[in-house]
């Protein structure tokens, strides 16, 4: 298994960050990873979507696994022998909200996608969380 993991405090309440988490067809105003996303219905536990990498010509399918309002969520995108799992978590702390947003390959052919997709996450997500924060702070 591969994992990484990154935080960042916001000035945002965990409404205003929680509102981007839902407005999935506008990820890619925060996350640096993705050019496009799409939700098939409202953003909650089986709902499923489509998000294209940068650089991608594919869709990859994602499915939310995990919805707790202004706590966290968690969507899984399946690889052939394999999963990414992202987990998304928003902490109340002094100094506003703190991101937390991880990344785990699973599955058999983890080791495969680690030293691609894993390397490609692992550069992008630091970026993504710092986005988000900045972008929440100032709505």
């Amino acid at each position: 298994m591969w994992k990484t993991q990154t935080s960042s405090i916001s000035s945002a309440t965990p409404q205003t960050i929680w509102k981007l988490y839902e407005d999935v067809t506008n990820w890619k105003n925060w996350d640096v990873g993705i050019q496009d996303s799409t939700l098939e219905t409202t953003f909650s536990v089986g709902s499923s979507g489509t998000l294209r990498p940068n650089g991608s010509l594919i869709d990859l399918p994602f499915l939310l696994t995990k919805v707790i309002p202004l706590e966290v969520f968690v969507d899984i995108t399946p690889l052939p022998n394999a999963n990414i799992t992202f987990t998304h978590t928003l902490e109340v702390v002094p100094e506003g909200t703190r991101i937390t947003h991880s990344a785990e390959i699973s599955g058999l052919d983890w080791q495969k996608y680690a030293t691609t997709i894993g390397q490609k996450i692992e550069i992008d997500l630091p970026k993504a969380v710092e986005t988000l924060a900045i972008l929440a702070a100032n709505l």
